[in-house]
């Protein structure tokens, strides 16, 4: 009688992988349960079970019994684990509040595990690389970070820490030879920037991708700063500049830290920027000067408003990837000095046609960007582009202007169709002038039905002839896909 083979003998074990990981995708409790069928397939599956690992004890009975598990040293987190996760406000508050998820008897239990494993669990986890944390000032925080930085193979560290009293200390100064380093939420304090500085003088040689988006809340304490320069913060000891040789990726809060041409020498090897809610005037011109003079040359900007020398940067090379202009998260932030849409179109995408891949105008409104004839000619240059994003004039039957030069839905979609080969993802956002007196719900019952009235007359558009390869986003977050047998777009799952 022939031998029986188990699959686990009979296929290639990177297959089995692939087997897994799509079992791990579909439905994470099958995965475990596999663990319990024989030694065999736990031994094969127990890594892609544990390399994630997530702590919280809001709707998450069993968080208890995982820390106790964790802080043995024994458990397969210990072997496993790449990849922390601290859930916001998954912990429980070291102070007793009304608002608090837990109380009475099940909050002093819970706290009491806390209290008792959270740090050695951390300090288990001895093959961590990355680690996600979003924490408040009642939460043991410098003890979290302190656990966390005595773990030698942590390389990503993204932290959020809430924390807006200035007598709460962070301890970041504990943390050293980083590959990523993400901090948000954070007051710029002096004796948080100190403790900053000194991370990132730890840490220069590794750096890859910093990210630093300070609050703009409580702007108006005597003891926080309006803004920092950014190499200010590469001070450290004071007067000596730290370099950083392998930095890529720069992210950060634009109404809180500056740019100059002081910055540029920390930003030699930058190939991706990208500067939030930003205020013109903390963005020196001097400092795309300074990139220009030192041939830094860009493959991913994001920022709003674009300037003129940001204009005349881009325009200096060619190479770009991604270039997006987002919306400032604050409305009060002044778009003075803005570069005139048009001159992104003339300038900077007949440089970078060839490579340009992500083009965004989302932060524009109507009367900025206009989907006329000329404006697509200019995007449609760009035949490598899988990502699109384009403000739409939407206008009411009532109120529609003569000299409108917006192209129809049929033809906007019809060029796209045609010209752009590549193009995975088209995000169209309608906008018009808000009518008077909406305002509350009465504005947003407004908008939900102009969206709704988008994505009908989308979806009423026929391609007879065309077969679009990408998605729209158009309306409330709708995605529609290509019906081929309808030939026309439909909601996503219709």
């Amino acid at each position: 009688m022939a031998a029986q083979h188990s699959i686990m003998e009979t296929l290639p074990y990177d297959i089995l992988g692939l087997i897994f990981d799509m079992v791990k995708e579909m439905d994470f409790a099958s995965l475990c349960a596999l663990r319990f069928t024989s030694k065999v397939l736990n031994e094969a599956v127990e890594s892609k079970t544990f390399i994630s690992t997530t702590i919280g004890f809001s709707n998450r009975p069993w968080t208890s019994a995982q820390l106790e598990t964790m802080a043995s040293g024994t458990s397969p987190h210990s072997l496993w684990t790449r990849n922390l996760t601290i859930l916001q406000n998954g912990l429980i508050p070291l102070e007793i509040s009304g608002y608090d998820c837990f109380q009475g008897e099940v909050r002093e239990r819970f706290l009491v595990c806390q209290k008792t494993f959270l740090v050695p669990a951390l300090k288990s986890l001895h093959e961590l690389v990355c680690a996600k944390v979003a924490l408040t000032g009642n939460e043991p925080y410098c003890d979290i970070l302190q656990a966390l930085a005595e773990l030698s193979n942590l390389a990503e560290l993204t932290i959020s820490p809430c924390i807006t009293p200035e007598e709460y200390p962070l301890p970041l100064d504990t943390f050293a030879n980083l590959r990523v380093i993400a901090i948000s939420c954070f007051p710029i304090f002096p004796s948080i920037v100190v403790s900053l500085k000194r991370m990132l003088a730890q840490s220069a040689e590794s750096l890859e991708s910093l990210t630093l988006v300070p609050n703009d809340w409580n702007t108006s304490n005597l003891n926080q700063p309006r803004s920092i320069n950014l190499d200010e913060l590469f001070e450290e000891p004071p007067g000596s500049l730290r370099v950083c040789s392998n930095l890529k990726e720069l992210v950060i809060n634009g109404n809180r830290i500056r740019l100059s041409a002081l910055s540029a020498p920390i930003l030699q090897s930058l190939t991706r920027l990208e500067v939030r809610n930003c205020a013109n005037d903390n963005i020196d011109p001097t400092f795309w000067d300074a990139l220009q003079d030192a041939k830094v040359h860009l493959r991913a900007l994001t920022m709003s408003p674009i300037t003129p020398r940001a204009v005349e940067y881009l325009a200096s090379y060619t190479g770009l990837k991604e270039l997006c202009m987002k919306a400032a998260t604050y409305s009060h932030k002044t778009q003075s000095g803005a570069a005139d849409p048009l001159s992104v179109l003339e300038s900077v995408l007949p440089k970078h046609r060839e490579t340009l891949q992500v083009l965004s105008f989302a932060a524009l409104g109507f009367t900025e960007f206009m989907c006329a004839e000329e404006t697509v000619d200019a995007i449609i240059m760009c035949e490598q582009l899988k990502s699109l994003e384009l403000v739409y004039h939407y206008r009411e039957l009532q109120s529609a202007v003569q000299d409108d030069r917006t192209l129809k839905l049929e033809r906007l979609l019809f060029r796209l169709t045609d010209r752009l080969p590549h193009l995975a993802r088209l995000h169209i956002a309608p906008k018009r002038l808000m009518p008077r007196m909406r305002c509350g719900n009465g504005a947003m019952s407004y908008y939900r039905r102009m969206s709704d009235s988008f994505v009908k007359d989308i979806c009423e558009v026929q391609f007879v002839a065309r077969s679009p390869r990408f998605t729209v986003e158009a309306g409330r977050s709708c995605t529609l896909v290509f019906d081929h047998e309808a030939r026309c777009f439909a909601a996503k799952g219709d």
